[in-house]
């Protein structure tokens, strides 16, 4: 597609930063559309229009046909702060997937023709958008059911998250996409007026920035793969692996990253052929912090 559709063959020094931004869209869109691994919203690609969770009984009730999934269904069912945390952790690696790749489409300004590289920026400033509002709109939603469990801050982070609707939604007006299909600013608008009525008489607060940063994978082989991540505070980091989730089978310990440091590690002993599945892990101000899951395929 990259050789037909850009005229770039795959010797050219752009070719695998074009491949990355494309193929990222599947982590940002799977990050922002289900909550943990599990399909819970409205039967649709866009944005829900209120805070009913509408697949979440039906194809979202996992367990009916693997019972590990049990634990995380439970946990969206009656969150805690933990599992907001987590929302707000997967959704937030969507929207830095998708802010590295827009800011990444400038070195690809001189290798596109005009019309070609106007539209792929469009196309990602969307995709940038529409990830912001994914996660304000999955973190609105889990807060207020963690809130109603008692959790405190959760209400602030409610308040925030509906804030922060309005404000991405004029931000994709002023920058021209007003007139979008799918995760358009007249379906926030939609959301935030069906759910003003429930958002807590708080004063609003941004959730704690996310732990991790997005896992880069850096080369496969039949039997390996080397990956980067970076962290937001100092902590120990665990790698759970495995074929299927959530119960991933393996861990290998990549021990303490200092914050601000990008870690690269190698895991071996993988079969060749195979899809495999990680995340990150590690504990942080005594409370369980995971990351999303990443897919990977051995050689």
């Amino acid at each position: 597609f990259i050789e037909y559709f850009y005229n770039i063959d795959s010797s050219d020094s752009a070719y695998p930063t074009l491949q990355r931004i494309l193929s990222d869209t599947f982590d940002v869109r799977r990050k922002s559309h289900y909550v943990l691994g599990i399909w819970a919203l409205e039967k649709s690609s866009d944005i829900p229009t209120s805070t009913e969770l509408g697949e979440f009984e039906d194809r979202g009730n996992m367990p009916k046909w693997d019972p590990d999934w049990q634990s995380v269904w439970d946990s969206l069912n009656t969150p805690d702060k933990a599992t907001v945390l987590d929302v707000w952790q997967e959704s937030s690696e969507a929207v830095a997937i998708a802010t590295e790749d827009l800011t990444e489409l400038t070195d690809l300004s001189e290798k596109l023709s005009t019309v070609q590289y106007a539209d792929l920026q469009f196309r990602l400033k969307h995709q940038k958008y529409a990830a912001e509002v994914w996660r304000a709109i999955k973190t609105f939603i889990w807060s207020l059911r963690a809130y109603k469990q008692g959790c405190e801050d959760c209400g602030y982070w409610a308040r925030w998250c509906h804030d922060e609707l309005g404000r991405i939604r004029q931000a994709m007006i002023d920058d021209g996409l007003e007139n979008v299909g799918l995760a358009s600013p007249a379906r926030v608008a939609e959301f935030i007026s069906n759910t003003a009525s429930q958002v807590p008489d708080v004063e609003p607060s941004e959730p704690p920035t996310a732990l991790f940063g997005p896992v880069k994978i850096l080369e496969t082989t039949a039997d390996s793969v080397r990956l980067s991540f970076s962290v937001s505070s100092a902590v120990s980091v665990s790698v759970d692996y495995g074929l299927e989730i959530p119960d991933y089978g393996q861990t290998y310990e990549a021990g303490s990253v200092d914050a601000g440091q990008t870690k690269e590690i190698t895991i071996e002993g993988l079969e060749a052929m195979k899809r495999y599945v990680i995340r990150l892990r590690a504990g942080h101000d005594g409370v369980r912090k995971l990351g999303g899951d990443y897919w990977i395929y051995t050689n």
